[in-house]
Parts: structure tokens; sequence; C-alpha cells
């Protein structure tokens, strides 16, 4: 069974999906089309960054429990955002959903899949700040609630 860290992440990690999916099940063919605050994105694509980021984090997670120190220190986060929406532009709405929940199944597997003293290897983040897991998966929480702001915003 998880630590008590681990588990206390697993909650906030439900709750926050819990508040995306309560959004993003508002959206629909007109509204997933309107602009947010950041010029470059829509809200399909502030979606497909958000499928996209999940998975992302979890590898380097998994990476810096495994000594990798995290994402090279030449990674660009920019570039690889960029790609990541790109990948996911044709993707329907129920695609996307059916994604985002997947993702935030198999994150929730590998927290009950490791311990609490794992939470504590370091390594870089993709903004090439250095953290722990625990940091990294708060940091998640943070980023995906920055983001559904984002799209609560633009459904007025």
């Amino acid at each position: 069974m998880p630590g008590p860290r681990v588990q206390s992440l697993r909650a906030e990690l439900e709750r926050s999906h819990d508040r995306v999916r309560a959004v993003v099940s508002q959206l629909d063919d007109d509204t997933i089309v309107n602009a947010t605050e950041n010029p470059n994105w829509r809200v399909r694509e502030v979606l497909c960054h958000l499928v996209a980021s999940e998975p992302g984090m979890v590898a380097n997670a998994r990476g810096m429990i495994g000594g990798s120190g995290g994402v090279p220190p030449d990674f660009r986060l920019h570039d690889w955002n960029a790609r990541q929406v790109a990948k996911r532009a044709a993707m329907t709405r129920a695609e996307l959903l059916a994604e985002l929940d997947n993702n935030r199944h198999d994150t929730l597997e590998f927290l009950d899949s490791i311990a609490d003293s794992d939470l504590d290897a370091r390594g870089r983040h993709a903004d090439l700040s250095e953290m722990s897991v625990e940091q990294l998966l708060q940091t998640m929480v943070r980023h995906e609630q920055a983001h559904i702001a984002e799209v609560e915003a633009a459904l007025g």
C-alpha cells in the first residue's frame, strides 16, 4: 500500500482531474474553438496540451526515480509542447477526453507502484529547474489547474 505522501498526491490528482472533467464536459464543437488568454492557443490547443503533458511528466518522474536526472539539459519545452499539440490536432473532442482519462488512470497506477521514498528522487523538470518527484507531481496539479482556469475563462 502506498505511503501517506503518495496517498496525499494521489488524492490531489484525483480532485484535480475531477475539476478538469467538470470543465471539459462543458465543451462542445462551438466552445472548443474559443480564444484563450494565450494568443497562440484556443481551448482545443489547451486541451491537447493537457492531454500531452501528463504522460511526459510521468515519464520524467519515472526517469528521475530510475536515476536519469530528468530531462536532458538541452530540452526545449516550447518546441516539445508545439510538437505534442500538433500531433493531436486532428483528434476529436471525444478522443482527447478519452486520452485525458487514460492518462490519469496511468498516472494513478504509477503512483500506486512507488514508495514515499521515491518522491525524494531529484532531477530536471521540463522547464530545466531541479526538483524532486514530489515537487514534479505537485507541479503537474498546479499546471493542470492553471490551464483549466484558462479554459473556464474562455467559456465565459
